[in-house]
């Protein structure tokens, strides 16, 4: 029961420092554009490069969970997260820097491609709790990442230190996964052949599954990427950085809650509700308020939007949990594409016509989501 508790915990903490590295490059989006003076499309080059090198490493390590010695990979994404946030705060020039952002891309996808897939067989039973247990945990260290960054830009006013103190996270870990044993039933993940990776492309809640979490990541990482930098528009720098990580504490509580809510409801009618009114939140978000009422429709969109990741990945998950490691692949690939493509879309809409219209692309997604989930619904009912 030790052994189990410090995988448990050593797993949180991988994805807790995982997401306070990555979440602090939406509020030091600004400090590395005064930085390398760059303009808005360059800038949303950052995302794209981070997610493309978390896409190959998270469907590589994800379709291969079955055959690969897991902890081995746990101790190099650990090792690898530590070595690329130096080389992050080091980078001289930008494109050195879009390149060091690949590659800490990939290393964080060897630690996300094997979390999952662990609680998935440790909670066979219970995987929409862990799921949404495992990315609340995601989204205190994400909240963290930003109120962090504004500690140190307003103390040392150094975006570069930020990234060095952060790199020091990943120690402990190191050393925590270094004393752990896996328990026998991970096991039960069995390797996938060319036979079943047909099979499960072809899993209407896989597909479905996958379409979902793109497009909904798509929403997510237009909040991530943009928020902060969006919210300077309107407040101040550190007081924009604070709204995002309200927005991103948001998930916490909101992940708490749907934790319990999907063990009571379907996943989809849970998925498809929830994202109705996220709709109209974001409407109002962005075409129609301003000012606090603003912020707090964006609290409210953090608070619901958090549980549609989890519930998706447990739905997919459950169609097929001997392959739980490919299927976390499948998911997180989706997430980063969504994230990487429409991240630099908004980059893109902002440089020609403003900022706000590019967050208001976000309404259109997410009534996308609406009728992907309604899609999934009446096809695994029928």
């Amino acid at each position: 029961m030790k052994n189990r508790n410090l995988l448990l915990l050593s797993i949180f903490l991988l994805t807790g420092m995982g997401a306070a590295a990555g979440q602090a490059r939406g509020a030091l989006l600004k400090p590395i554009q005064d930085t390398f003076s760059v303009s808005k499309s360059v800038l949303g080059l950052i995302a794209p490069a981070t997610m493309i090198g978390f896409i190959v490493s998270v469907l590589t390590i994800g379709m291969t969970t079955g055959r690969i010695n897991i902890r081995k990979f746990l101790l190099i994404g650990a090792g690898l997260s530590f070595i690329f946030l130096i080389l992050l705060g080091s980078s001289p020039f930008f494109f050195l820097l879009l390149g060091f952002f690949f590659v800490s891309g990939i290393s964080g996808g060897l630690t996300t491609a094997l979390g999952p897939p662990i609680l998935s067989h440790m909670y066979s039973k219970r995987r929409g709790w862990i799921f949404n247990r495992y990315e609340m945990i995601w989204a205190a260290g994400a909240a963290s990442g930003p109120l962090f960054v504004n500690l140190i830009l307003v103390i040392f006013g150094s975006w570069r230190l930020a990234y060095f103190l952060l790199s020091l996270g990943f120690v402990p870990i190191f050393i925590l996964i270094w004393k752990i044993r896996l328990p026998y039933c991970i096991k039960r993940e069995k390797a996938l052949s060319l036979k079943d990776l047909k099979s499960l492309g072809k899993h209407p809640a896989v597909f479905g599954m996958a379409l979902g979490i793109a497009v909904n990541a798509g929403i997510e990482g237009g909040l991530f990427t943009w928020l902060a930098y969006y919210m300077t528009q309107f407040f101040p720098e550190s007081i924009a950085n604070l709204i995002f990580s309200g927005y991103l504490m948001a998930y916490i509580p909101g992940r708490f809650i749907y934790g319990r809510l999907s063990e009571k409801t379907g996943y989809t009618n849970l998925i498809f509700f929830n994202s109705v009114i996220i709709v109209f939140l974001l409407f109002l978000a962005f075409a129609v308020t301003s000012g606090f009422l603003m912020v707090a429709c964006i609290l409210a969109i953090g608070f619901l939007i958090s549980g549609n990741f989890p519930t998706l990945l447990a739905m997919g998950t459950n169609a097929r949990p001997e392959h739980s490691g490919p299927i976390n692949g499948i998911a997180r690939s989706s997430s980063a594409l969504g994230i990487a493509l429409f991240s630099a879309l908004i980059g893109i809409i902002a440089d020609l016509s403003s900022l706000r219209s590019g967050m208001q692309l976000l309404i259109f997604l997410m009534i996308a989501v609406c009728v992907i989930i309604f899609a999934i619904n009446r096809k695994t009912q029928n």
